[in-house]
């Protein structure tokens, strides 16, 4: 289970019972400190400096930090090495924004929004299509009000693209007001049709039969369309004639009409959608394979589309992402007060079936937010083998390897330490004591990650490989239980875990291709008790990469892509063994449920390598530019907050 902040607190506070030093956690927090005095005196600081006060706090306590583990010739060296990305336009001062999200986003929105002058050129074009294809969109109802029923109509007649055709489905007994709204704009526009159904009766055979063209569109009853939304559809869909699915981004609507929270979501994640229905307000569906699946739309009125769009991409996995924002949500507090509970409920039952259609060892255990919480099982306990480099520093992989062997659940895990050398005595003599109960080897020789590891790994007796940092330190029991329920999915390649800093901030929540001009860490330096991004740093999903400072593999994969590169002395030797399993149809996979403690670069002083760099570019340099499947090209490239590019 996902440990809260203070828990991890509370651990922290063990470890001073055991002589560690809790220095850190007291400077990087010591901008809340500060905020809680101001209030308890009753001056609270504006919002922009408080947030300037907290940003310079944070980075007297990273300078603490690197110099606590790397040493001070370390600080002088990374802040040069910043210099010179900031220089490059492929960084920032700080690795998150100062700035709001929310202002950020106005500021998008003056810069991307299309002007009325742009609107007129969408209708002209669709206007002159020689064979416009029909769009028909399916409008589910149930719990909306007449309001906003209105708002969403009045939004499909606005838009910029004529030939649509709107369905209004539902069991509007009992609702005479809406039902006679539905009516009159039928009426007004020959295009909108509506159709009185049961939960119980298949609207599958209405909506097919009504049908037109070769797609339909999906929108949630609680949304409503961009002007262009459409068009920008029809447009997708002409360029690449080959989807069978399309999602595009969206953003929250207050009742005043404000535009905030946006979603800029990331390309198809299929294990991103086990768990959090993030495409299913506004998506299209081809009509052939919606036919091929007509006993099995579910119930779209009230799990949010969550069951159709589950079953439908299980027979295609042709999906496009359109990364604009067509689609506007009203807020959650200006919906009907029980409709979120049932929601919740509905969605937890889709995802059941869908989880037993697949095979997949999992049980759904709670629903909130859209999002519903999986725990996955394991089946048979294979061996594990933990391989762990080393070289010198006995404390810290004293205090890793008492922490595996304290902590951990899953019992069926053997322990592998590679050492690179060591000299000093503490070291050897802690080598010799560790012997006693696991494997230790010698590599002999110019410290070579990759190399380091393919060693450990050719000593490995365990159906699965997890590469571990000495500088790592679990805190949650059920840890590697996690990884291995995520590894021996169907599909899976690498499986990555949450890494905090001993801060209790955020090192690793995946690895994000571009970040700073070639990869960075998801979510690095923001607090690890709190949610950001629509909850993306808490909830599982699909990445390019994760950092092998803790990363499980199937052995036989592991064995068949080659193992790490060993061209890749120190750096993206991780990232490089994830693209190329991506490359060969493998998915990569975070798992915030497991969390560990990463001293980062405390064993190897944070050395770099240009050549390391040079190859990695030469190699994967078009995927770099081409953009990260899995990040939104409208979020940040020199910031690893996904704050929104402006």
């Amino acid at each position: 289970m996902h440990r809260s902040y203070a828990q991890l607190q509370a651990l922290d506070a063990t470890a001073i019972r055991k002589g560690q030093s809790r220095q850190l956690l007291q400077a990087s927090e010591s901008s809340m400190k500060f905020r809680n005095k101001e209030k308890k005196a009753g001056c609270e600081c504006p919002p922009f400096w408080e947030r300037r006060l907290a940003n310079i706090l944070w980075l007297i306590a990273r300078l603490r930090e690197v110099a606590a583990n790397e040493g001070a010739f370390a600080c002088f060296r990374k802040a040069f090495i910043k210099l010179l990305a900031i220089i490059a336009g492929h960084s920032s001062a700080l690795p998150f924004s100062s700035q709001e999200q929310g202002e950020r986003y106005k500021v998008w929105r003056k810069k991307h929004v299309p002007s009325s002058e742009s609107l007129r050129r969408m209708r002209t074009e669709a206007e002159e299509l020689f064979e416009p294809q029909i769009m028909t969109v399916v409008l589910p109802v149930s719990s909306t009000d007449e309001e906003g029923l209105r708002q969403t109509i009045a939004s499909l007649r606005q838009q910029t693209y004529p030939h649509w055709r709107l369905l209004v489905v539902g069991d509007m007994s009992g609702r005479s007001t809406l039902e006679t709204q539905v009516a009159h704009a039928s009426e007004e526009d020959n295009r909108i049709r509506f159709k009185i159904i049961s939960e119980l009766d298949n609207a599958a055979e209405y909506v097919l039969g009504e049908a037109s063209g070769d797609f339909v569109i999906f929108l949630s009853e609680d949304c409503y369309l961009a002007p262009e939304a459409i068009y920008a559809v029809v447009m997708q869909i002409q360029e690449c004639p080959h989807l069978d699915f399309l999602y595009s981004d969206e953003d929250t609507a207050r009742k005043n009409g404000t535009l905030v929270d946006p979603f800029f979501k990331p390309g198809w994640s299929p294990d991103l959608l086990i768990g959090m229905n993030y495409v299913g307000r506004f998506c299209v569906m081809r009509a052939k394979i919606l036919a091929a699946i007509r006993e099995s739309w579910g119930d779209m009125w009230h799990d949010g589309l969550y069951h159709l769009v589950l079953r439908y991409t299980e027979e295609t996995n042709k999906v496009g992402h359109i990364p604009k924002v067509l689609c506007h949500c009203r807020a959650v507090n200006e919906r009907p007060s029980n409709h979120d509970h049932l929601r919740a409920k509905a969605q937890m039952n889709s995802l059941r079936g869908a989880l037993y259609r697949r095979n997949e060892h999992a049980e759904v255990v709670s629903a909130m937010s859209d999002k519903c919480r999986v725990v996955f099982q394991i089946s048979d306990a294979p061996l594990v083998s933990i391989i762990i480099p080393t070289k010198d520093r006995s404390d810290l992989l004293r205090q890793c390897i008492q922490s595996i062997e304290q902590l951990t659940a899953y019992s069926r895990y053997e322990i592998i330490v590679i050492d690179n050398d060591s000299h000093a005595w503490s070291a050897q003599e802690y080598l010799a004591e560790v012997s006693t109960r696991w494997a230790v080897h010698q590599f002999s020789g110019t410290f070579n990650f990759s190399s380091i590891n393919n060693y450990g790994a050719s000593k490995a007796r365990g159906e699965f490989l997890l590469f571990l940092n000495d500088d790592t330190q679990v805190v949650s029991p059920d840890w590697l239980s996690v990884m291995m329920a995520q590894g021996q999915r169907s599909g899976v390649g690498v499986v990555g875990a949450k890494l905090l800093y001993s801060s209790g901030r955020i090192q690793h929540a995946g690895v994000v291709l571009g970040i700073r001009g070639i990869a960075g860490h998801a979510f690095r330096h923001l607090r690890g008790d709190r949610e950001y991004y629509h909850g993306l740093c808490s909830v599982m999903r699909n990445c390019s990469a994760v950092t092998a400072a803790c990363a499980l593999v199937s052995a036989k994969t592991f064995q068949k892509i080659g193992g790490f590169e060993t061209r890749l002395k120190v750096e993206y030797n991780d990232v490089d063994l994830c693209l190329r399993l991506i490359r060969e149809g493998y998915r990569i996979i975070y798992t915030p449920e497991a969390v560990l403690i990463h001293h980062e670069n405390a064993s190897r002083r944070g050395r770099r390598d240009p050549e390391d760099e040079e190859f990695f570019l030469s190699r994967w340099g078009e995927s770099i530019r081409q953009g990260d499947p899995y990040y939104n090209p409208h979020l940040s490239c020199s910031k690893e907050d996904w704050s929104i590019q402006v």
